[in-house]
C-alpha cells in the first residue's frame, strides 16, 4: 500500500529491504552396490565363477539453514548444510553478495568452504576445500548485450591418509564471458586461463586455457537449433606429466522441428576428443561420436521423450602410441574402440506437489576386437545393458518432502565372468523449522 502512495516532488524512493531465513532438518540415507564375478582357476583351465558383492549403506541427519535478503543495491545469501551420520560428516557453507555499481554494471563476490570426514566404501577421507569467485558485470543499457570478468581460487588439503587418493592442490582461474540476446535466440562466448599446483606432488602442475561457446537460435516459429561446445588445451609444466600435455573438445548440437503443441522431433549429435602431446598404453587419444533421432511429446504436465543412439568409439593410429610401442600395448588401445546401439526414454511430470523423472534405457556394446572367453584378460567382452535412472521431489503431507533417487545398470556379456551389476539409491525426508 505504501509503495502506491504519492512521492512528493525530489523525494528519492526509500531501499528496498527484505530478510528470509529458512531452517529444514531431516533424515537421509544412500545404498550402493556392485556386484562383479571372479573366475578362479588353475594352472590349466578356469572354474566356476564366483559372485563378489560390495555393499555400502550411509545413514545420517541433515541440518539446512538459509538466509537471503537484500537492501538497496545490495543483495546477499548465506547457507550453511550438515550431514553427520556413521561413515560421514560433512559441512558445506556458501556466502555470497552482490552489489549493483549503477543500472548498467555489478559486482559480485561468492565463497564456500566444504568440510568432510567420509570413511564410505572402505576409504578414509578428511579433508577440506576453499574457494572463492569474485567477478563484475557490465550490461547493454537494453540489456542486449553483457560482459562478465571474473577470478576464482580454490584450495584443497587434507590429512596424509587422503591424500593417496585426492592429492592437495591450489587452482587459479581468470576469464571473461561475453553474452548477445536478441529476438531470436542467444549466443554465449567465454574463455579462462587457469593454474593447478599440487604441492606435494609438483611434477603433476600445470596450466590451461579454456573456451566455450553455447547458442540458440530460432530459425522460425517451428524450428529451432542449439549447440554447447568446450575445448582446452592442458599444458603441463613438466615433461614426464603425459596426462596432463593435451587438447580436448566435446561438441553437441540438436536440431528441433515443433510439428504443434504436442509433438516435437529432431536430431542430436555429439563429438569428444583428446589428443596427447606424447601418447602412452594409459593416456591415449581417443574419439567419440555419437548421433540420435528424438520425438517428444511436451504437454503442460507431463513429457514424455524417446531417442535411439548409436555411438562409436576410436583409438586412431593405436591412439597415437609411437611405433616403438609393444604389439602388446597397441593391441590393448585399439580393444577399446566398441559400436554401441541404444534405445532411450525419458518421462518428466510436474505436480503441485513436485516432480519426478525417470530415463530408462537398453542397448548393446559390440568392441570391435572382442574377447571370446575368459582366459583371454587383454581384451573386453561384447555386452547388453540396461539401465535406468529416476529422480522425485515430491511433498509428502504438508511439512515434509521427499527426495529420492535411484540408479540402475545391468550388464549381460558374452563372456560371462564379465557380468555386472551396480545399484545406487539415495532417499532424504526434510521438514522445515522455520
Amino acid at each position: 500500500m505504501a509503495a502506491a502512495a504519492p512521492r512528493a516532488a525530489g523525494a528519492q524512493p526509500a531501499p528496498y529491504d527484505s530478510t528470509r531465513i529458512m531452517l529444514e532438518a531431516g533424515v537421509g540415507g544412500d545404498v550402493s552396490n556392485f556386484i562383479f564375478y571372479e573366475q578362479s582357476f588353475d594352472s590349466t583351465a578356469f572354474d566356476e565363477r564366483t559372485t563378489v558383492s560390495d555393499p555400502e549403506t550411509r545413514v545420517g541427519a541433515i541440518l539446512i539453514g538459509r538466509a537471503l535478503g537484500a537492501r538497496g543495491r545490495l543483495a546477499w545469501q548465506l547457507s550453511d548444510e550438515l550431514r553427520a551420520g556413521d561413515t560421514l560428516l560433512r559441512n558445506l557453507t556458501r556466502a555470497g553478495a552482490a552489489y549493483a555499481t549503477s543500472r548498467t554494471s555489478q559486482v559480485s563476490l561468492d565463497l564456500e568452504a566444504d568440510l568432510r570426514q567420509d570413511t564410505s566404501f572402505g576409504f578414509r577421507r578428511s579433508d577440506g576445500r576453499l574457494s572463492a569467485l569474485a567477478a563484475g558485470r557490465l550490461f547493454a543499457p537494453d540489456r542486449a548485450w553483457s560482459s562478465r570478468f571474473f577470478g576464482r581460487a580454490e584450495r584443497v588439503r587434507g590429512d596424509e591418509v587422503s591424500e593417496a587418493l585426492f592429492p592437495d592442490f591450489d587452482w587459479r582461474q581468470v576469464g571473461v564471458d561475453l553474452d548477445r540476446l536478441w529476438n531470436a535466440g542467444t549466443v554465449t562466448l567465454d574463455y579462462a586461463y587457469g593454474a593447478r599446483s599440487f604441492p606435494d606432488t609438483s611434477a603433476r602442475d600445470y596450466r590451461e586455457h579454456d573456451v566455450g561457446l553455447s547458442g540458440l537460435w530460432r530459425a522460425t516459429d517451428r524450428l529451432g537449433f542449439d549447440l554447447w561446445g568446450s575445448g582446452a588445451r592442458r599444458l603441463a609444466l613438466s615433461d614426464s606429466a603425459f596426462g596432463d600435455n593435451l587438447w580436448q573438445a566435446d561438441v553437441e548440437a540438436r536440431g528441433t522441428w515443433r510439428a504443434d503443441e504436442t509433438l516435437e522431433w529432431g536430431l542430436r549429435a555429439r563429438v569428444r576428443s583428446a589428443t596427447y602431446d606424447e601418447p602412452t598404453p594409459t593416456f591415449f587419444n581417443g574419439r567419440f561420436w555419437r548421433y540420435a533421432v528424438f520425438v517428444r511429446w511436451p504437454n503442460a504436465a507431463t513429457t514424455f521423450e524417446v531417442r535411439p543412439e548409436i555411438e562409436f568409439a576410436r583409438t586412431p593410429d593405436f591412439g597415437g602410441l609411437p611405433p616403438t610401442a609393444s604389439d602388446e600395448d597397441r593391441q590393448a588401445v585399439a580393444g577399446e574402440e566398441f559400436d554401441e546401439l541404444a534405445l532411450r526414454f525419458e518421462i518428466e511430470r510436474f505436480a503441485t506437489r513436485g516432480w519426478w523423472s525417470i530415463v530408462p534405457a537398453i542397448g548393446h556394446r559390440n568392441y570391435l576386437d572382442a574377447a571370446t572367453s575368459a582366459e583371454d584378460l587383454s581384451a573386453r567382452s561384447d555386452f547388453w545393458f540396461a539401465e535406468v535412472f529416476g529422480f522425485v521431489d515430491r511433498r509428502l503431507g504438508r511439512r515434509v518432502t521427499l527426495r529420492a533417487s535411484a540408479d540402475l545398470r545391468w550388464e549381460e556379456h558374452t563372456v560371462p565372468s564379465d557380468d555386472a551389476r551396480s545399484l545406487s539409491v539415495a532417499a532424504e525426508l526434510r521438514t522445515p523449522l522455520r
